[in-house]
């Protein structure tokens, strides 16, 4: 993984959220974003998935959506952007790490 560049790091000090310095440069959707933010937050593939795509499918179905959606390359590497971020932002802040 390469190093964040230097204007991110300013922002992330600055309190910036982490998918708002790093995630506009790559193209997701509203949905995909919702999913990278609550699995980046600790939420499973499938927790993740039936928040952001509001489904009331047949479990095993949703289970498989999950799978499709953390595995589109776009939303694999959004994700490992933000756990990026929040691995910088602990080891900046490590005592406002968790509130």
């Amino acid at each position: 993984m390469g190093q964040l560049p230097a204007s991110a790091v300013r922002q992330l000090a600055k309190g910036v959220p982490a998918d708002k310095v790093l995630l506009p440069n790559i193209d997701l959707t509203p949905k995909q974003r919702k999913f990278v933010r609550a699995m980046a937050e600790g939420s499973s593939k499938r927790e993740a998935y039936l928040q952001a795509y509001d489904t009331n499918g047949d479990p095993k179905r949703v289970g498989v959506d999950a799978w499709e959606v953390a595995n589109n390359p776009k939303v694999a590497k959004a994700l490992e952007q933000h756990q990026a971020v929040e691995r910088l932002r602990y080891s900046l802040f490590p005592l406002f790490a968790f509130p």
